[in-house]
């Protein structure tokens, strides 16, 4: 997408369904499913700046994505049939070569969403026969700025 000139070009057009997550500096993000390799999924990075487009396999349907200021991505995953214990959070970090990755619990039947609110992160997802709502890193923060409130008395 050329915002000077509104102009869209179509790069590649999926057999599947996908999902747009709108990233920062003009990053795009498609996932989908992989042809024929469920549940494979794929995450496609589109960089507008550099005219790149780089993709992604996971093992795991992946419900959303989002993008911290320094590229991070975080992605909420569902859950996996082979390894109910694993997480369905992941911190993926695409910048770095090669690509990491950081698995976080989520929720144990799948994370669907997240959104990120400074230092922290806040995820939805199922857990047993209920719905639950998650702040991860919320503790560590309110710590920190209780500390700068005993620090400065005003």
């Amino acid at each position: 997408w050329d915002l000077k000139t509104g102009r869209c070009t179509v790069l590649e057009r999926p057999k599947t369904g996908f999902s747009l997550h709108a990233g920062y500096g003009g990053n795009i993000h498609l996932t989908g499913k992989c042809d024929g390799e469920s549940p494979v999924s794929f995450l496609e990075t589109i960089d507008f700046n550099k005219k790149t487009s780089t993709r992604y396999r996971f093992p795991r349907k992946i419900n959303s994505v989002r993008e911290t200021a320094d590229g991070r991505l975080v992605l909420a995953l569902a859950d996996s049939p082979m390894d109910p214990s694993s997480g369905t959070l992941l911190v993926f970090s695409p910048q770095k070569t090669p690509p990491e990755a950081a698995l976080l619990p989520g929720h144990t039947l799948g994370t669907r969403d997240c959104l990120l609110s400074g230092p922290s992160i806040l995820t939805c997802g199922e857990e047993g026969p209920g719905h639950s709502i998650k702040i991860w890193g919320g503790a560590y923060f309110v710590r920190t700025e209780l500390g700068k409130l005993a620090i400065n008395p005003e």
